[in-house]
C-alpha cells in the first residue's frame, strides 16, 4: 500500500512538472476565484429577540371568579400574522432608516419582500417567541429585530386591550336593553292593572264570596215567593167561600214549615263555606231540610184531600173586605218579591262576568309578570357580567392581565453567522492545491502511458528483461529546479495576495 502511494505521489509530482503551465494556470485560477468570492460574500448579521407569554400574576388567583383575564391564542400565528402585515414592515423600515418621504413605491415593496424573507418567527412551547432577522448590516439587523418586538408587544396588549373593551361594551349595551325591556314590562303590568282596577288581588274571593251571597239569597227569595203564592191562594180560597178554619191553620203551618227550611238552608250555606258536605252538623241539617219538605207535601195533600166548600159568594162583610185587602198585600208583596228576585239574578249575572274579565285579567297578569322575571333575571345575570367585563378591562388597561414581555433584547450582533470570508479564504487556499492535482492525476489516468514495470507484468502479462532509468544532465537538473521555484514562486505570490486580502478585509 505504501508503496503505491509513493508511486502515485511521485507521478503526479513528475506530471505537474511535465504540464507546468497548465498546474500553474488551473492553481492561479483557482486561487483568484475563490479570493473573488471571498472579497464580494456578503456578511450576514443575525439579531434575535425573545418574548414570553406570561398568564400568571399575583392577581390571577386573587381575581378568579371575579374577573376573566383575556387570553392571546395562539400567539406564534398571531407573531407571523403581525410581522408579515404591510403596515408592520413599513414602521420596521421607517424606524431603521430605510425609507422615507421620497422613497419610491417599487423600492418599498422590494424592502418589504427582503424584511419577510430575512424575518424568521420560531416558538418554544406556547408561551416563548422568538423573532430572528438578518442582514448584511449589524446595526440595522438590531434595529429591525427590536423594532419588531416592540411592535408585537404594543400590538399584543392594544389587541387584548381592545378585545376587553369590545366586551364590555356589548355586555354593557345588552345589560341596557334588558334595562328598557323591564321597564317596559313593569311598566305594562302598572297600565294594565291601572285599566283593570277591580281587578286588584283578592277580587277573586270577593267576587266568588258574592256569588255564593247572591245565590244564598235567590234561594231564599224563591222561598219566599212560593209562600207569598199559597197565601194567596188560600186568602182566594176563603175569599171564595171554601176552606176555613182548618184550611187556615194548615196554610199557617206549611208558611211555618216552610221559613224554617230557609232558617236552615241559610245555617247549611254557611257550614258549607268551612266544612265538607260529609260533616256532621251538614248532614244533620240535610235531614232535618228533608223532612219538613215531606211535611209541608203532606199539609198541601192533606189540605187538597178535604171536602171543598160551596161556590157561593161571600157577603160584603168586614171578614171579606180584610180579605181582599190581605189579597191585595200579597199580591204587592209577590211583584215585590219579583222585582227583587229579577235584580238579584242581574247582580248574579254581573257577578259572574266580573269573575270570568278577572280570570282574563290574572292570566294576562301572569304573562306580564313571566315576561318581567325573565327580563329581570337575564338583566341581573348581565349586570353581573358587565362589572366582571369592567374589571377584565381595568386589569387590561393596567397591564395586569396575560401580558407578553421582552426576555431577551434584540442586540448588536459582532460576528457574522453563516459562511464568513475566512472560511472562503481557507477554501480557496486548499482548491487551489487540490484541483491541479487532481485533473493532473485524472489525465494521467486517461492518457494510457506505461510509466511503471508493474504494468507490464501484472496487466500486460509480459516477461521484464530490466529496467532503465533515466539519467538527468546538468541542463535537465537545472531546469528542474527553476520548474520547482517558478512554481514556488508562484505559490508565494498567490500566498501573499491573499494576505492582503485578509488585511484589507478584515483590519483594513
Amino acid at each position: 500500500m505504501n508503496d503505491i502511494i509513493g508511486f502515485i505521489l511521485r507521478l503526479v509530482a513528475k506530471e505537474a512538472l511535465a504540464r507546468k503551465k497548465l498546474v500553474i494556470s488551473l492553481y492561479v485560477g483557482t486561487a483568484m476565484f475563490f479570493a473573488a468570492i471571498a472579497w464580494v460574500w456578503p456578511q450576514v448579521f443575525n439579531s434575535a429577540a425573545t418574548i414570553i407569554i406570561e398568564d400568571r400574576n399575583i392577581l390571577t388567583p386573587l381575581m378568579k371568579g371575579t374577573a376573566q383575564t383575556s387570553v392571546l391564542t395562539e400567539p406564534l400565528k398571531l407573531a407571523k400574522t403581525m410581522m408579515n402585515s404591510r403596515t408592520t414592515l413599513i414602521e420596521v423600515l421607517q424606524i431603521g432608516g430605510w425609507i422615507d418621504d421620497n422613497t419610491s413605491q417599487a423600492k418599498i415593496d422590494s424592502l418589504i419582500d427582503e424584511l419577510r424573507t430575512r424575518t424568521v418567527i420560531s416558538n418554544t412551547g406556547k408561551k416563548i417567541i422568538h423573532i430572528n432577522y438578518r442582514d448584511r448590516e449589524p446595526q440595522r439587523a438590531m434595529l429591525a429585530t427590536k423594532a419588531m418586538s416592540d411592535i408585537f408587544i404594543r400590538e399584543s396588549n392594544a389587541i387584548k386591550r381592545r378585545d376587553s373593551q369590545n366586551a364590555y361594551d356589548f355586555i354593557d349595551s345588552q345589560a341596557e336593553i334588558y334595562h328598557k325591556k323591564l321597564i317596559f314590562a313593569d311598566r305594562a303590568i302598572k297600565d294594565f292593572r291601572e285599566k283593570n282596577v277591580d281587578s286588584t288581588p283578592g277580587a277573586m274571593q270577593v267576587a266568588t264570596e258574592r256569588v255564593l251571597t247572591l245565590t244564598r239569597e235567590l234561594e231564599d227569595l224563591d222561598i219566599e215567593i212560593l209562600g207569598e203564592k199559597s197565601k194567596l191562594s188560600a186568602q182566594r180560597l176563603q175569599l171564595s167561600g171554601g176552606g176555613g178554619a182548618e184550611n187556615t191553620a194548615s196554610i199557617e203551618r206549611e208558611v211555618g214549615l216552610r221559613t224554617r227550611i230557609s232558617t236552615l238552608k241559610a245555617s247549611l250555606d254557611d257550614l258549607r263555606l268551612t266544612y265538607e258536605d260529609t260533616y256532621p252538623d251538614i248532614v244533620q241539617i240535610k235531614s232535618q231540610i228533608k223532612s219538613t219538605e215531606i211535611r209541608i207535601r203532606k199539609e198541601i195533600d192533606t189540605r187538597n184531600s178535604g171536602e171543598k166548600p160551596s161556590n157561593q159568594e161571600l157577603s160584603d162583610s168586614p171578614l171579606a173586605q180584610e180579605l181582599r185587602s190581605a189579597i191585595l198585600n200579597t199580591q204587592t208583596s209577590i211583584t215585590t218579591l219579583d222585582s227583587r228576585k229579577e235584580q238579584l239574578n242581574i247582580l248574579l249575572d254581573n257577578e259572574r262576568k266580573k269573575i270570568n274579565r278577572i280570570n282574563a285579567v290574572d292570566v294576562e297578569i301572569s304573562e306580564l309578570t313571566r315576561e318581567s322575571q325573565v327580563n329581570k333575571a337575564q338583566y341581573n345575570q348581565l349586570v353581573e357580567q358587565r362589572e366582571s367585563a369592567r374589571i377584565s378591562r381595568d386589569m387590561d388597561l393596567a397591564n395586569q392581565g396575560i401580558k407578553a414581555r421582552i426576555q431577551e433584547a434584540a442586540f448588536l450582533p459582532v460576528n457574522p453567522r453563516g459562511v464568513r470570508f475566512m472560511h472562503i479564504i481557507i477554501i480557496g487556499l486548499l482548491f487551489s492545491f487540490a484541483v491541479p492535482i487532481a485533473i493532473v492525476f485524472g489525465l494521467t489516468i486517461l492518457d494510457q502511458k506505461v510509466r511503471d514495470k508493474r504494468t507490464l507484468t501484472d496487466k500486460l502479462k509480459l516477461p521484464l528483461l530490466a529496467s532503465v532509468y533515466p539519467i538527468q544532465s546538468q541542463a535537465e537538473i537545472k531546469q528542474y529546479h527553476t520548474k520547482l521555484a517558478t512554481m514556488g514562486f508562484i505559490v508565494a505570490c498567490v500566498w501573499t495576495f491573499y494576505g492582503v486580502e485578509i488585511w484589507l478585509k478584515v483590519g483594513g
